[in-house]
């Protein structure tokens, strides 16, 4: 009895496992020719998905990232209120024309901004320029922000610098760190930041020429636009890329950040400085200035078909 009871069993057993796996075999799907063609139409499939995905946010906007280097006017200095040499912010402002640019164009923007910065020390923290000395033999350089920016090299780049000199007073060793800059992020669209200084008062270029009446021959419309040679020199090397943003918060500066221009902005005005109301120190903008500032550059990226 033990006997047959065991073999019914088993013969139970093996009727259940026949009939799972013929089940099994009705309902999978039919294979493929082989796994190797299988896992390549899925990859298939997947890249032209990503493919897909990348073309329409192309197309929703040119930029999916800007980056701004600069000095201390693209870290926002100033923009919180009154300078203090002494105890000097560790992180940019929030009202910089960086951020500002980002919440008028919706897309994310880096700020690379180093208060004190040379141009040269700016080309090398990108990575335009090789270092030509260690690292830490340079006055300013940041060596935690030349790493993140490897990772985010941006699609457009916005550039000011050159005011903490760098450069050797040559406006072809300027120009040419601007140039490797651009080669290096391997991007064709870029805006190139004019200095706001007054003219005649830059500590990098000190052969500039004051635009008071009397110091050079022309009229007051041709002051208020006239150019300095450091500006002249950029907007000839690069173009339609070139915004002359001192002329431009002189001109748009008020308007854009809705206040009223008042005596002092008139005769400014005509000697080619920018208003006291846009700023916290003869160098540095105060939040009013970043504003317009940023604004600035909105428009000409627009008009440069960046977003």
């Amino acid at each position: 009895m033990n006997i047959k009871r065991v073999v019914i069993s088993f013969v139970v057993t093996f009727c259940a496992l026949l009939c799972c796996a013929i089940v099994c075999a009705l309902v999978s799907p039919a294979p493929s020719k082989s796994g190797a063609q299988g896992g390549q139409a899925a990859s298939s499939f997947a890249s032209d998905a990503a493919e897909k995905i990348a073309s329409a946010a192309e197309e929703k906007s040119p930029a999916a990232e800007i980056v701004c280097w600069g000095d201390s006017l693209t870290f926002g200095w100033g923009a919180d209120g009154e300078v203090d040499e002494d105890d000097p912010p560790t992180v940019p402002s929030d009202r910089s024309y960086p951020k500002v640019l980002e919440r008028l164009t919706g897309i994310r923007t880096l700020n690379y901004g180093v208060p004190g910065a040379t141009s040269e020390e700016i080309a090398v923290m990108q990575g335009g320029e090789a270092p030509g000395q260690a690292l830490d033999e340079y006055g300013t350089i940041d060596q935690r922000l030349m790493l993140f920016s490897r990772l985010h090299k941006g699609n457009v780049l916005v550039l000011e610098m050159g005011s903490n000199g760098g450069w050797g007073e040559d406006y072809d060793v300027l120009i040419e760190q601007y140039r490797s800059m651009i080669e290096f992020a391997g991007t064709d669209k870029y805006i190139i930041v004019g200095d706001t200084d007054d003219p005649g008062t830059s500590l990098a270029d000190p052969e500039q020429q004051e635009f008071y009446e009397g110091a050079v021959e022309w009229d007051e419309d041709e002051r208020i636009h006239r150019e300095t040679d450091w500006e002249a020199a950029l907007r000839e090397a690069f173009g339609e890329h070139f915004l002359n943003m001192r002329v431009y918060l002189i001109e748009h500066g008020l308007e854009a950040a809705d206040l009223e221009p008042d005596y002092d902005d008139e005769w400014m005005a005509e000697e080619g400085r920018v208003s006291y109301q846009l700023r916290t120190d003869e160098t540095h903008l105060n939040a009013d200035g970043y504003y317009a500032m940023a604004v600035g550059i909105y428009e000409k990226g627009r008009e440069l078909g960046y977003w």
